[in-house]
């Protein structure tokens, strides 16, 4: 088909370059927090660093890609929005802790740190979806 074709760019064997990882999400099915990844130590610091909070998402969020989850897809996208809305206030918070630590007045805080703070991952999944072709 031709989005496998925009996927598989890589090599038909689907080994070796860099963006690996990231296809590796979107072919699998559902994602498993247990699989230590295989490659560079960064990658496995990463992965340990970011496991609890895996770990969390995986038993708190239903994966309505299992078929034993299909029927909860609300169930899912109202956990999504507790998820986001409490790291965002995390975030918000520790931004605020910051900004005393550092003498910085609280509005400069929202207009600088938390508005670079939501922009940036709005920039990395655009770069993800140019890099596979679809942007």
């Amino acid at each position: 088909s031709a989005d496998g074709s925009k996927r598989d760019s890589g090599g038909g064997s689907g080994g070796g370059d860099g963006g690996d990882g990231d296809d590796d999400d979107d072919d699998d099915g559902p994602a498993n927090p247990f699989e230590v990844p295989d490659g560079s130590i960064f990658e496995k610091f990463m992965w340990a660093l970011t496991f609890p909070l895996s770990l969390l998402m995986f038993f708190t969020i239903p994966d309505c890609r299992r078929p034993i989850f299909q029927k909860l897809y609300f169930a899912t996208f109202v956990m999504c929005i507790v998820w986001i809305a409490l790291l965002s206030y995390i975030m918000v918070w520790m931004a605020t802790i910051f900004g005393k630590f550092a003498g910085i007045p609280e509005p400069v805080m929202g207009l600088t740190l938390i508005a670079a703070g939501t922009s940036v991952p709005d920039l990395l999944s655009s770069m993800a979806v140019a890099r596979r072709g679809f942007g």
